[in-house]
């Protein structure tokens, strides 16, 4: 490949620089070269960098191993060298994805292919390196930056996990990423007359302006196209409204703060949100921050700042050794294509193996009782609005399409012939009930002709039903009553139907689906215009997806008796909220052809399942018939649940999450015969294998369970999180009280003891601290925030 060609995908912006030098390997070390004269180059003197072409017949010319670009002081380029963080077989680390996963800009494979180089707009002062793990023996992993005095070795081949291909403005990550692996004090800092005050600030000593102008110094500045209206409105009401100044006095400390805005303000801006602030401001209470007497204190007063706990809970990832050996190659090739986690789609080809296999078959998980398990499922995927949660659903269930247009199909053509049957079966009872007429009139035997006339009706044709999309219960109990085996329900969203449940005058229709999740009893409806119908086999499937939002909000009201506190959630066993990933690669291939034709397959053997053909027993007062497991699996599944039962009766859980383990007794021999039916198309006993695979769903689904419900266990802690953005990002300024923190209605802080909450944790881990302060009538309770905070805001 010519060099040319080679790097012609590094982006213009640095091919239109001075910039480049080439470079050889010398006993392991990457020496640059001028491309001019082919002696070394030097990273502060420009006269021995050349132009991108000139480098780039230089390695032609000068037999050198490639190009590079040098960092200048000039520009406003940085660059981030992340090595040895891919390994032989291609996996990259993860400390590498989630800096990968954070820059939006151009970034290529190292020379090795053991690494990546990022280049992006930013400063960072001086080059820094952090080792991340030391090898004994072979090159450490780790990350450099540099904005000035080195040079990147530049191959052109560009990761397509960042499909940005030219250089992003990148400074917020640059910050963060520079707070994380190269702490205070080496991290770069704002002048000392833009931090916040680090000494205390005496009302005696310092005049009123000058407290202002402290205070001001701490509030984040205002960025056009993001709030920056209201943003510099509020700033100005601190001066004028909460420090009572006049505007000549409140213009000089505003004007300060003006120059880190983007872009800074005129003076007859700033003189207009004086007045603005003044005339109509309504955030800031008049001579609020004269009668709190604001004191930041020292940074040494202070604790150490504490990483506020995880929102949300760890979930195990999905393995997909547990489902069925016919699926595993089928749902691993669809969350590769869809870049989607393989959960989503393992969920819902287990919701439709459930649906296929409906009232068939069910499983007595018990070596003597009669104790009997329908295999139902009801799954649900949780996840935010964008992350492939329905077409990885859509996937598996295109198996109930296609089952359920081959039945439409079919009886479309059962109308056809029952149409024509019913064209003979008319003339012929014409001829009939003539002769019927003659032998009455003749006194003769009629039985024999009212014999043919009953055998001439014909039952209209039976639709077998696999899906639906949408439908009221009246409708689903018409289906379900010609469709003994049950239906699967599929709701793109699920919020929907929960919400729908809820309203008033639906607690019939909420019955229904409480009613329909065992799976095996009977529902009658009585209704004025469709009389009685009567439903013997009472079986629904259900699979849909879900957003975190409103399912914290739906699981909150039902938590606190609404109309959600009956154990519908708790039914959808199979509800997953897996972790998104990071690295997204670009997958355009055709699906694994032979892995969805055995899908397919398996999924009919199960459609036209024979039980007696498989060892099924029979109970004689019963209707279905059921497998057991054998000595083994038996043994596993006691074990299992003798581990289980204790729990439910601890009272350790939360209600809502020991409801949703309890339906894990009918969850596990459940999977444990879907697994089964799947992997041994002969049948018989159950096996140890099977159940095995089951108690690891539990498990695995378990701690997804856990990230659900945390939302109410430990609501504290989203509200925690929300309220420590609102701060970093200059909501609310120092010295506010727990009402500032709910007036707004901010999201997930709209009620006061949930905002009570949020203050709480945050002074239990450093970031406030509470401060009792006279009012005239009862002590008013007022928040400072640590300086800490304020730097990490501001620096």
């Amino acid at each position: 490949m010519q060099p040319e060609h080679q790097y012609a995908r590094v982006p213009q912006e640095m091919t239109k620089m001075d910039q480049w030098v080439c470079w050889e390997n010398r006993d392991g070390r990457k020496i640059p070269i001028n491309a001019k004269t082919g002696q070394p180059a030097k990273s502060n003197d420009p006269d021995t960098w050349a132009d991108f072409e000139t480098a780039c017949k230089a390695v032609r010319s000068l037999r050198v191993t490639g190009i590079g670009f040098m960092f200048s002081v000039d520009d406003d380029l940085t660059g981030i060298d992340l090595d040895e963080c891919i390994d032989d077989q291609g996996k990259i680390a993860e400390w590498a994805l989630v800096i990968l996963s954070r820059f939006d800009t151009y970034a290529e494979i190292s020379p090795s292919g053991r690494g990546f180089k990022l280049w992006c707009r930013g400063t960072v002062d001086k080059g820094r390196k952090h080792i991340i793990e030391e090898r004994d023996g072979e090159k450490s992993s780790g990350i450099e930056v540099y904005d000035r005095g080195r040079y990147f070795t530049v191959t052109g081949q560009r990761w397509e996990g960042l499909q940005n291909s030219t250089i992003g403005e990148a400074q917020e990550q640059l910050n963060r990423l520079l707070t994380k692996y190269w702490p205070e004090p080496q991290r770069l800092e704002r002048p000392a007359s833009e931090l916040p005050h680090s000494g205390s600030v005496n009302s005696s000593s310092v005049s009123i302006q000058e407290r202002a102008a402290r205070y001001l110094a701490k509030v984040s500045p205002a960025v056009s196209g993001q709030n920056g209206h209201s943003a510099t409105l509020l700033a100005a009401e601190h001066l004028v409204r909460g420090f009572c100044l006049s505007d000549d006095d409140a213009y000089p400390p505003l004007s300060d703060w003006s120059q880190s805005c983007e872009p800074p303000w005129s003076e007859s801006e700033l003189r207009h949100k004086l007045d603005e602030a003044r005339t109509k401001g309504t955030a800031v209470a008049w001579g609020a921050h004269l009668q709190a007497q604001p004191s930041l204190g020292a940074v040494a007063d202070w604790p150490a700042l504490a990483a506020l706990p995880d929102q949300l809970g760890r979930v195990e990832p999905f393995d997909i050794e547990l489902l069925p050996r016919p699926f595993r190659s089928w749902i691993d090739d669809i969350a590769e294509r869809l870049q989607c986690p393989p959960d989503f789609p393992a969920v819902a080809a287990m919701v439709s193996v459930a649906g296929i296999v409906g009232r068939k078959i069910g499983i007595c998980p018990q070596e003597k009782t009669d104790w009997l398990v329908v295999p139902n499922l009801w799954g649900a995927v949780i996840g935010r609005p964008g992350i492939m949660k329905t077409p990885a659903l859509q996937e598996p269930l295109n198996i109930l399409k296609r089952m359920e247009i081959d039945a439409k199909n079919q009886h479309d053509q059962e109308m056809q012939d029952y149409a024509g049957a019913q064209t003979i079966a008319r003339a012929t009872r014409k001829v009939k009930e003539a002769e019927l007429k003659a032998v009455i009139k003749n006194e003769g035997d009629a039985d024999e002709i009212v014999g043919e006339l009953m055998q001439l009706d014909k039952s209209l044709p039976v639709r077998r039903r696999y899906m639906v999309n949408d439908g009221t219960v009246e409708k689903l109990g018409e289906i379900l009553c010609e469709n003994s085996n049950g239906v699967t329900v599929f709701r793109d969203e699920m919020t929907g139907l929960l919400k729908g449940l809820d309203k008033q005058g639906q607690e019939g229709a909420r019955a229904f689906y409480l009613e329909f999740w065992n799976g095996n009893g009977r529902y009658t409806f009585d209704r004025i215009g469709r009389g009685t119908i009567d439903i013997p086999a009472a079986i629904l499937s259900l699979i849909g997806g879900i957003q975190p939002g409103p399912l914290s909000d739906y699981l909150r009201k039902a938590a606190s008796g609404g109309a959600g506190d009956d154990g519908l959630l708790q039914r959808f066993q199979l509800a997953v909220w897996p972790d998104c990933p990071r690295h997204w690669k670009n997958v355009d291939r055709f699906p694994n052809t032979a892995a969805r034709q055995l899908a397919n397959e398996t999924c009919d053997r199960l459609d036209s399942l024979r039980v007696c053909e498989i060892g099924a027993e029979f109970d004689p007062f019963g209707s279905i018939p059921y497998l057991r497991f054998d000595p083994a699996a038996q043994e596993c599944f006691n074990a299992w649940r003798a581990e289980l039962e204790p729990r439910l009766r601890s009272g350790n859980e939360h209600p809502s999450m020991e409801s949703h383990l309890a339906k894990y007794r009918s969850l596990v021999p459940t999977l444990a015969l879907l697994i089964h039916l799947c992997d041994n198309p002969r049948g018989g006993a159950i096996p140890i294998e099977s159940i095995e695979r089951a108690v690891l769903w539990a498990r695995y689904l378990e701690t997804h369970a856990r990230r659900i419900y945390s939302s109410i266990a430990h609501r504290s802690t989203g509200a925690a999180h929300t309220l420590a953005a609102k701060i970093e990002e200059g909501s609310l300024a120092d010295g506010f009280t727990a009402r500032d923190v709910y007036r707004p209605q901010w999201s997930g802080l709209t009620e006061r003891d949930t905002a009570q909450l949020a203050v709480d944790v945050l002074q239990d881990h450093g970031w406030l601290r509470s401060e009792k302060v006279g009012t005239g009538g009862a002590p008013s309770t007022l928040y400072r925030i640590n300086p800490q905070v304020l730097r990490k805001c501001v620096g």
